[in-house]
């Protein structure tokens, strides 16, 4: 069902990869509608291929997905220096994962939310998380490394904090909620650099497990964790569930297969 393809990272870094080019049929124009630009499809001998009108970060059809891999690939494709916040972004918002092809990634757990290692590279690590219905992480930081989520499955709820006070000496700290937004399918987003602090939820109300993709650069092994009512933060050491499909873990797992939700799938 994949295509062979381009994708343009930034004006000027093309890398070749298979996109799932469904519902545009050869030579026909298409807008892409996160991004306001068109695609035209055409044959080709290497099969159907994409091209913009115009210079962009990053292009693929609308609706279309990617396996993981592919995913994983053509993030490891772009440059350090084209490694930007709008950059991956755009990658992201563009290369929506077909979660079928997350099937040796996922493992769920009714104690806490799962880590799920993918790809690490010197500049990034892509990591699936799994939530059970009404799990949250922990209030924390990304030691002011960037960080990207988007989702493969089901929407998160995320809350930001503003740091009023801190003392490293006592651990004291003090937050106070600030902005708050919910990721679906269609919405991936940034950590604020100015304002790192979160909280990820999947919340009762949502009633649905959810997945989402992590994108951190540089990769980190710890974090700051906050608590709101001791108004006490720690440094915490990051545990991966598993790691390239390998479990890392003494606590009990389910390993899950999940379907793309019907408003996904898309047909020629």
């Amino acid at each position: 069902m994949g295509r062979m393809g381009q994708i343009i990272f930034a004006p000027g870094v093309v890398a070749t990869a298979r996109v799932l080019c469904r519902g545009l049929l050869p030579d026909q124009k298409a807008t892409n509608p996160r991004h306001g630009k068109h695609a035209v499809a055409t044959n080709s001998p290497e099969g159907r291929q994409a091209r913009t009108t115009e210079d962009a970060f990053i292009l693929c059809y609308p609706g279309g997905m990617v396996p993981i891999e592919e995913f994983a690939a053509g993030l490891a494709s772009i440059p350090e220096k084209q490694f930007t916040h709008q950059a991956v972004l755009d990658y992201m918002r563009a290369n929506r994962v077909d979660v079928l092809s997350l099937a040796p990634y996922l493992y769920f757990s009714a104690e806490r939310y799962t880590r799920n290692l993918i790809h690490r590279t010197p500049l990034f690590e892509l990591i699936a998380i799994c939530w059970e219905t009404g799990q949250r992480s922990a209030i924390h930081n990304h030691r002011d490394q960037r960080c990207w989520m988007a989702m493969a499955y089901g929407k998160v709820q995320v809350q930001n904090f503003s740091l009023v006070r801190k003392d490293a000496a006592t651990g004291f700290c003090e937050l106070e909620p600030s902005t708050h937004f919910v990721i679906d399918l269609d919405s991936p987003q940034e950590v604020d650099p100015v304002e790192p602090i979160h909280q990820v939820v999947n919340p009762h109300s949502f009633g649905s497990r959810a997945v989402t993709l992590h994108v951190y650069s540089k990769p980190f092994d710890t974090c700051e964790m906050y608590d709101l009512k001791t108004k006490h933060y720690e440094d915490v050491k990051l545990v991966n569930t598993t790691e390239y499909g390998v479990v890392k873990t003494a606590m009990k797992l389910e390993k899950v297969t999940l379907l793309p939700a019907p408003d996904t799938v898309h047909r020629i």
